[in-house]
């Protein structure tokens, strides 16, 4: 169990305000039928940030094709927070983005 802040990786702390809406964003419905979350595009920024802390950790813990299989997720996860400026995308990026996709494997 970790007891102090110098144990998580500084992409991983997140304030009690930003923990409580990503659990109420994954985790619980919204709190009234179609009522939305107040601070949406900040909680999706901290859920794609966490999870690309979270993913990279995970790899560093695997070894060679394992790796492997999971750099695409890294990049991913690291293209889609170049491309998503709060509620909006950035055309330039996602452009490039598009026009740099490559096969790998039988998968893009």
């Amino acid at each position: 169990m970790v007891t102090n802040n110098k144990a998580i990786p500084s992409g991983l702390r997140l304030g009690l305000k930003s923990l409580t809406e990503l659990a109420n964003h994954v985790v619980l419905p919204p709190k009234l039928p179609q009522s939305e979350d107040a601070n949406l595009a900040s909680t999706d920024d901290n859920l794609l940030r966490l999870s690309l802390e979270v993913a990279t950790l995970y790899i560093s813990s695997l070894h060679g094709s394992s790796q492997a299989s999971w750099r695409p997720v890294v990049t991913m996860l690291s293209d889609w927070i170049e491309i998503k400026q709060g509620t909006a995308l950035n055309d330039k990026a996602l452009g490039t983005k598009l026009a740099n996709l490559r096969p790998v494997g039988k998968s893009l």
